[in-house]
């Protein structure tokens, strides 16, 4: 990964209007060739399981295919955004109400921004009015895929997202680091795999965008970024991968579909590959994470981006060994984290409550000058 640029966004997104015939040829595809690879309702019909009163696929499939809920949820880009980021990180960072999450990711990032893309994009940037809270989870992201898979040693780093999206992350870390990626998009979700592409040829002009539902050959030494549906992958993959990634996809899935993918980042990608995910464990899915034991978790923690008390990132480099029982201390410190309760009141911090910082400040004084009386009293007894 070459540092060409640190700006997250060089054009200003616009909406998108599906097509719905092509829309409709992704579904069908879907309906007949993903099997096991079928979205949960969630994603078919963009509703919380408990808003979601059938249990019977056929059905469901049915009402996800029709033209009343096409026009009520996939007619066109910015109607689906906020079911893709969530309707906090849908908001502009300039709007009052954004302001905590601002200021989160502020803490988090400011202090160690490593490849400056706080302060470019934000501190001081003249365009940080049109980023999204959902684009400081972007900051976010970069800054730990360079941390720990950067490799001046390799001159292209090819990356596999599962879950992206309509392309958020994809398109930052094109800005950021141009054609030193080659990026791989696997999606069963008929609205991901439609508007990915359509969105990323828009705000990246200059990267070859392939997909399978053009007739696009999968090839990556034709495309610099290509997008895929799950249930042709395996067949048609050919590359191996430097770094694999999901990011609260995994979180709406089933067991069957986590296990699956979670072997195949690991079957997939090269030795010493980074694996990076975040997700909520206690949302939706709140069954097993059945890590491979030689994958070496290096960070487990909540972040900016966590709206729940389980949801960490993650990040695990594939290696050789056992590494099952350092990487559950890890997992124990983070749920102690959560869980650890408030820190004990000070006599100090009482004080301040009652009486103001002032007196704090006076007392801490008297403290300073105590501490140089006794030193000299100790001094002159000697």
């Amino acid at each position: 990964m070459e540092l060409i640029s640190r700006t997250i966004r060089k054009q200003r997104a616009t909406n998108i209007v599906a097509n719905r015939e092509e829309f409709r040829r992704i579904f069908d595809d879907m309906c007949k060739s993903a099997g096991s690879f079928t979205p949960t309702p969630t994603w078919l019909l963009c509703k919380h399981p408990s808003e979601i009163e059938s249990t019977d696929l056929s059905e469901i499939l049915d009402r996800a295919g029709s033209d009343e809920v096409f026009q009520q949820e996939f007619a066109d880009l910015d109607q689906r955004m906020n079911g893709w980021v969530g309707d906090r990180n849908a908001e502009l960072i300039s709007e009052k109400s954004a302001l905590p999450l601002v200021e989160s990711y502020g803490s988090f990032l400011q202090r160690r921004d490593s490849l400056g893309l706080w302060r470019t994009n934000v501190k001081e940037s003249t365009n940080a009015e049109a980023l999204k809270v959902a684009d400081l989870g972007s900051l976010m992201d970069l800054t730990f895929l360079y941390t720990y898979a950067f490799d001046p040693a390799r001159k292209i780093t090819t990356i596999l997202e599962v879950g992206g999206g309509y392309g958020r992350l994809a398109e930052a870390a094109f800005n950021i680091f141009g054609k030193s990626i080659r990026y791989v998009l696997v999606d069963s979700v008929p609205v991901s795999l439609y508007y990915s592409k359509k969105y990323l040829e828009s705000v990246c002009p200059e990267i070859r965008v392939g997909s399978y539902y053009d007739g696009d050959n999968f090839d990556m030494s034709e495309f610099d970024c290509y997008v895929i549906p799950a249930w042709y992958f395996d067949e048609l993959n050919k590359e191996k991968y430097d770094v694999c990634i999901n990011i609260e996809s995994f979180q709406e899935m089933g067991q069957q579909h986590i296990d699956h993918y979670l072997q195949l980042f690991d079957r997939v990608s090269v030795d010493r590959a980074v694996i990076y995910l975040d997700n909520a464990r206690d949302y939706i899915f709140r069954g097993d994470w059945n890590f491979p034991n030689h994958w070496q978790k290096l960070f487990c923690s909540n972040t900016p981006r966590s709206w729940s008390p389980d949801h960490p990132a993650e990040v695990f480099v594939k290696s050789t060994g056992d590494f099952s029982a350092q990487n559950a201390i890890l997992d124990d410190i983070h749920h102690f984290v959560q869980s650890a309760p408030e820190p004990a009141v000070t006599l100090g911090s009482q004080i301040e409550a009652l009486a103001g910082k002032r007196v704090r400040t006076v007392l801490g004084g008297g403290r300073s000058q105590l501490k140089k009386v006794l030193e000299w009293r100790s001094g002159k007894g000697n």
